[in-house]
């Protein structure tokens, strides 16, 4: 199972969610995943917000 369809999974179990937010989830890792190509240079606001913050976290060394 996909890291964004488990997410969905455990997330679903608690609280419900919008097609957008759901749709987020999914694409969170944008153009950069070959079954994201379909949403490439057409992303929403919370998808971009999303993709951003997960490359952000990239970058992030917790102490």
């Amino acid at each position: 199972m996909s890291v964004p369809i488990r997410s969905l999974y455990l997330i679903g179990e608690k609280i419900s969610l919008t097609e957008e937010e759901v749709q987020a989830i999914i694409y969170h890792d944008g153009q950069y995943v070959d079954d994201n190509k379909n949403v490439a240079w057409s992303e929403e606001k919370l998808m971009l917000l999303l993709q951003y913050a997960d490359s952000w976290s990239s970058f992030v060394v917790e102490k």
